[in-house]
């Protein structure tokens, strides 16, 4: 007499259930949505240095350098209210590589010091505006290519 084999069975009907076409099409919206979203978020961001950034020198206080490239660096200034802001600046220029005690001219938001800085070098972060977006446009048409409900082919 064969054994049934239990657990294959559960984990058949799992696949089918995170494979059926509800769910990735869900799946494929929720990321849609999370790059149209990061991508506003970060249009607000960049737009607001480019019109309203203040220009100031700060201070590298530590670096964070990452193998993977999402190193970033930890910014002492002064806004133009004179209060010590820490900020940490991942569109930072690391050439040549940043040092503690560096003194960059940075960009900062006045109504967001702490939280939207970039290097006057490098400007605000237009990469992610777009980028998220084509993420988002990449992700919608993996699927509908991988079943073969898109024929590239057949459409030029």
């Amino acid at each position: 007499m064969p054994r049934r084999n239990v657990p294959h069975r559960r984990s058949s009907r799992f696949a089918a259930i995170v494979n059926s076409p509800k769910v990735v099409t869900w799946l494929l919206v929720l990321a849609a949505l999370g790059c149209g979203s990061g991508a506003f978020v970060a249009h607000r961001a960049a737009t607001t240095l480019q019109d309203q950034g203040q220009q100031t020198v700060g201070e590298v206080v530590d670096v964070h350098d990452a193998l993977r490239g999402d190193g970033y660096v930890v910014i002492r200034f002064q806004d133009t209210a004179g209060r010590e802001i820490t900020a940490e600046v991942g569109n930072y220029r690391w050439d040549p590589h940043p040092q503690v005690g560096d003194r960059p001219a940075i960009l900062y938001d006045p109504a967001d010091p702490a939280g939207n800085v970039a290097d006057v070098r490098m400007g605000p972060d237009l990469f992610s505006v777009w980028a998220l977006p084509l993420g988002g446009l990449l992700a919608a048409l993996v699927w509908p290519t991988w079943t073969g409900r898109l024929d590239w082919d057949k459409l030029g």
